[in-house]
């Protein structure tokens, strides 16, 4: 809104660029919004201040990663998963390494669909950081016998956490009393950068 001496004008003013020294709202509750007028980018109640879209904002500044395999995995160790699908910028794969190009805290979650033979007990699974392999997560389930057929067993491993730029993280699946676990093609993960923190 203009002022034009003591009267309110109902006109905009559009600017560039404006340079404040100092600005505050008019009064408790009042608000800044978009464009549109529908949504409050920044806005103050009671002396607390709330900036809507925090530092996110732009596709490119946050996103998703979903990891599949096209096929069974029929080794222990590392998972080698498909490139990843969704946010392509931000998390990038390497071998077994998936990188998380920005800073911030994410959330990582691991699905796996296990089989094993006759000698097979049981499966477990772990979420790591990379290089150092540090375990952030482990989830074990048991892959119950059925003479003569396949058994299978799930487990499902989740971590939340703060990253910084270009960690990386892998997946372990394998077997706790003969390495006769196949990971299934149904098995998954998933990764979401909750918020960016630089």
């Amino acid at each position: 809104m203009s002022y034009i001496g003591s009267k309110r004008s109902s006109s905009l003013v559009s600017a560039a660029e404006i340079t404040l020294d100092g600005a505050k709202l008019k009064s408790s509750g009042n608000s800044i919004t978009k464009s549109d007028g529908t949504t409050a980018v920044l806005s103050e109640s009671g002396g607390v201040v709330t900036l809507a879209h925090d530092i996110i904002d732009g596709n490119s500044s946050y996103g998703f990663c979903r990891l599949e395999l096209t096929s069974n995995q029929t080794s222990n160790g590392e998972v080698t998963w498909n490139d990843p699908v969704g946010d392509t910028t931000n998390f990038t794969r390497s071998g077994t390494d998936i990188t998380l190009g920005l800073s911030g805290v994410y959330l990582i979650i691991f699905n796996a669909t296990c089989s094993g033979g006759s000698d097979e007990r049981g499966t477990n699974i772990l979420i790591r950081s990379s290089p150092s392999d540090t375990i952030l997560a482990r989830s074990l389930d048991q892959v119950a016998y059925l003479e003569g057929n396949v058994s299978h067993g799930f487990a499902s491993v989740s971590y939340v956490g703060h990253f910084n730029a270009n960690d990386a993280v892998n997946f372990v699946f394998g077997s706790y009393d003969n390495n006769t676990v196949d990971l299934e093609n149904e098995s998954h993960a998933n990764i979401v950068l909750l918020r960016r923190t630089a």
